[in-house]
């Protein structure tokens, strides 16, 4: 009897346990579909900037470092010499800027201790060849010449 009580527990807590585990996977497939357009980034961003990652200060995979090629808004009195420390994403919904070095365009907000993109995934660009790479963001098309990028994000900094 104590045995047969004890896998009833077991199936309960197990159940539980899926449940929980399917809520929060439907949590996040939300999270995926959600789009944001270039104007309420743009909007929401202290810092809009274009750069390119650089070896760390400091080892701490929290945080990585860009070098600013361009700084396209600035309402947080960011100072770039020496690098701009950047949130660094460990999840499925942000950039991995250590494992993933290059040049981006990110759209960000200072946290404690760094620069946090505003909305994971959807707002940073990933910048090779000229390229801007912007087909997560609302109403851009898969990528398009940098330059036409970097016109459209300075007439919406007001």
């Amino acid at each position: 009897m104590l045995v047969i009580q004890r896998l009833e527990v077991r199936i309960f807590l197990t159940v539980i346990c899926l449940v929980g585990i399917s809520a929060l996977l439907l949590d996040t497939a939300q999270a995926k579909l959600e789009t944001i357009g270039l104007p309420q980034l743009v909007l929401e961003a202290d810092v809009v900037m274009y750069g390119r990652t650089i070896e760390p200060k400091q080892i701490d995979h929290s945080v990585a470092w860009m070098k600013s090629l361009a700084i396209l808004k600035n309402k947080s009195g960011l100072k770039s010499e020496g690098g701009v420390p950047i949130c660094n994403g460990g999840d499925a919904e942000s950039v991995d800027f250590i494992a993933n070095p290059g040049t981006y365009i990110v759209f960000v907000h200072k946290d404690d201790s760094c620069y946090s993109p505003i909305a994971g995934l959807n707002s940073v660009v990933v910048v090779k060849n000229g390229r801007a790479h912007t087909r997560r963001i609302e109403g851009q098309p898969a990528e398009q010449a940098l330059g036409a990028f970097v016109k459209e994000i300075r007439a919406l900094v007001h």
